[in-house]
């Protein structure tokens, strides 16, 4: 069912522009999204999920702590416009997300523990409570330090080289 819904996903456009000026997105598209990320967790961890440049702007499948949390963990959805979207506690470690655009995003409590966010737009996300630990942000915009300080993060996280000459950064990856 997994895949018939990615592939769904796949062939059906949405109002999101090129240039990320958001519009409406389909009931459809947004349901079949959903159901992906509240998924039970089952056998289909054997095969990956492919969801490139899917556009769900707004897109709410947060949970309300680890219990309920969506299910996004390796899903590829590199260069997906997720403007807006409220994905608070949601287990995407592993995922792909370089290119994404997670402007005004929802992450607070999200697992991103070993995902590729490089170059991706971070711009007024909520990162409270983030596990960035191994994730590669290597060329994302929108970071700002005070954010990242409230998440977690390890010696193996590759952030923009501005991001680490800031002293905080640098005392909080020696301690």
């Amino acid at each position: 069912m997994t895949k018939l819904l990615a592939a769904f996903l796949r062939q059906h456009p949405t109002a999101c522009a090129e240039d990320h000026q958001c519009g409406v997105v389909a009931e459809d598209v947004m349901a079949a999204f959903v159901a992906i990320a509240r998924r039970p967790r089952r056998l289909d961890r054997a095969f990956s999920i492919n969801l490139r440049e899917l556009k769900v702007c707004g897109a709410e499948v947060y949970g309300y702590d680890e219990e309920s949390q969506a299910d996004l963990e390796s899903v590829d959805l590199d260069g997906a416009c997720l403007k807006g979207a409220d994905l608070e506690f949601a287990n995407m470690c592993g995922a792909g997300l370089d290119g994404a655009n997670l402007e005004g995003a929802i992450l607070d409590g999200v697992n991103l523990a070993v995902a590729k966010l490089r170059g991706a737009n971070l711009k007024d996300a909520h990162l409270s409570r983030v596990n960035l630990s191994s994730a590669d942000l290597t060329d994302a915009t929108g970071l700002e330090v005070e954010s990242l300080l409230a998440g977690d993060f390890n010696l193996h996280t590759k952030f923009p080289p501005e991001i680490m000459q800031d002293e905080r950064m640098k005392k909080r990856l020696s301690e």
